[in-house]
């Protein structure tokens, strides 16, 4: 009467009630989104006549997301009248819309006359192939003289050789990966020498990809930074060591020449110290004019064409012996005895 209850270690393939009894278990399929959700869809920028093979990498996930992207390749549903086609061409001319809307005002005047996507979408291909390949030779000779600039980094360098690497390709004049590679290390420095030595030496045995020289080649211009940024410092310290460097009264330098004023002071200050009974004869008309120089917080002396002349006060004079009492009205003749007597008549 009763079931017995079902044993919870049982397999559950052995149940062919379980959703996970079939081995051909499969998710329904999903539907195609609506042709009116590829108007959400929103681009960074607008086709004009530089900037074909960025808008075309933007413009075909969308369509191909959307499940468009027959309406671009397959003609075999012509826009002819009647219930059949009906469908066909509401989603055609909402593409066609979309595709429109991503359009400079200049590219506009191209496509007019247009009426399907696919002759849209053609007339933008055959405008733009039949300019590249107007343009093949010159690309051709920017690649073989291009150089790296001394303002622009690698990554730069690498990515204005590659703008006129894929220009040739879609103007169908493929460029192999050596004549890329040599594109590249021919335009380099002599900075980068070793690095294009390394790479040769290398390639030798197994070619190099781009991938592997970009990063050889970053790698070589962190050096080439680092030792520029060394040779600075050096060049920085070089200055600061410099005669005309001071900091605060501490020269870090020479010391500047001493001022002629101060040789002779130091000369007249011997001699009276040898014979100092001499000091007095030692006049001021043997002494250099003096030059004095603005104070300043470094204590550096000032080229003897840019000090000012001041005048200095008279050097002091000795003091005069003192005359003799009796003898006042007679004057004091220096260094010499003032004693009278001597000239006086004998006594009677």
């Amino acid at each position: 009467m009763f079931s017995s209850p079902s044993n919870p270690l049982q397999n559950p393939k052995d149940n062919k009630n379980s959703p996970t009894a079939s081995n051909t278990f499969s998710f329904p399929p999903l539907l195609p989104p609506p042709p009116m959700s590829i108007y959400k869809a929103k681009l960074s920028i607008k086709l004009d006549e530089e900037n074909f093979l960025i808008w075309r990498l933007l413009v075909e996930p969308v369509i191909k997301g959307h499940r468009l992207h027959k309406f671009l390749t397959d003609s075999l549903m012509s826009p002819n009248a009647g219930s059949v086609n009906g469908d066909w061409d509401e989603t055609d001319q909402i593409l066609f819309s979309w595709i429109l809307s991503t359009l400079s005002e200049s590219m506009l005047r191209r496509v007019i006359g247009c009426k399907t996507s696919k002759q849209l979408w053609d007339e933008l291909h055959d405008f733009f192939k039949t300019r590249a390949r107007a343009k093949v030779g010159r690309y051709r000779s920017e690649l073989g003289s291009i150089t790296k600039k001394s303002t622009e980094s690698v990554s730069e360098y690498l990515l204005r050789i590659k703008i006129l690497i894929d220009s040739l390709d879609f103007a169908e004049r493929p460029v192999n990966l050596q004549e890329h590679i040599d594109a590249i290390l021919e335009g380099l420095p002599k900075e980068y020498e070793p690095s294009v030595k390394c790479i040769n030496a290398r390639s030798v045995i197994t070619p190099c990809t781009v991938q592997e020289i970009e990063y050889m080649l970053l790698v070589c211009e962190a050096w080439i930074e680092e030792k520029s940024k060394v040779q600075n410092n050096k060049s920085d310290e070089f200055d600061l060591q410099s005669p005309l460097s001071y900091n605060g009264d501490n020269i870090l330098g020479p010391p500047p020449p001493i001022p002629l004023q101060s040789s002779m002071n130091s000369f007249l200050q011997r001699l009276q110290h040898i014979n100092p009974s001499n000091s007095a004869a030692v006049s001021t008309r043997f002494l250099p004019p003096a030059w004095t120089s603005p104070p300043t917080l470094s204590g550096f002396h000032a080229p003897m064409n840019m000090r000012p002349p001041i005048t200095m006060p008279p050097h002091p004079q000795p003091p005069l012996p003192p005359l003799s009492p009796s003898n006042s009205t007679a004057s004091a003749i220096p260094n010499q005895t003032t004693d009278l007597s001597f000239y006086a008549p004998p006594p009677q």
